[in-house]
């Protein structure tokens, strides 16, 4: 017989286990992680996509930043900006 896996009660599960581990990372380093997503084409499942991101990071405890370039942005400029971002000791993830 199957087993009925209940999906809310595991992601409180796990985003409890985050949760400190956050708060370990922020007592070991002084400050928490941060994820910085980078969106170059607006479209609707973008769009949610980024939302529930941006939700989740702020529910865990972990900064988020979004950098919105324009559509057709030159994927030097976006190299630039990935460039710019893995040389910010802010910027974990």
């Amino acid at each position: 017989m199957a087993t009925l896996l209940e999906g809310k009660p595991l992601a409180d599960k796990i985003n409890a286990a985050i949760t400190q581990e956050i708060i370990a990372l922020k007592a070991r380093y002084g400050r928490a992680p941060k994820l910085v997503a980078i969106r170059a084409l607006e479209n609707a499942a973008s769009s949610v996509y980024i939302r529930n991101q941006k939700k989740m990071a702020e529910a865990l405890g972990i900064g988020y930043e979004l950098i919105e370039l324009p559509a057709g942005v030159a994927q030097s400029e976006l190299e630039k900006v990935i460039k710019r971002l893995n040389s910010d000791r802010s910027v974990t993830a």
